[in-house]
């Protein structure tokens, strides 16, 4: 049986499929990448949207 190693584990990946009319498609979206696509086109609705979904749900609640 093959096991990961630690890095591995540890490791984000996202894919993007950019057409030459310069739509994006991306398949595993990233916190990260979301951030990074977001920043370099902060007029796109719906990856701003993605962005601050993602960000939301990986936020750890607060505890009082």
């Amino acid at each position: 049986m093959k096991t990961k190693s630690k890095t591995e584990k540890n490791v984000l990946s996202s894919e993007l499929l950019i057409l030459p009319d310069g739509r994006i498609f991306v398949q595993s979206l990233t916190q990260p990448m979301a951030e990074l696509l977001c920043g370099l086109n902060p007029g796109d609705q719906t990856i701003a949207t993605r962005a601050k979904k993602l960000k939301k749900e990986n936020e750890l609640p607060n505890r009082a």
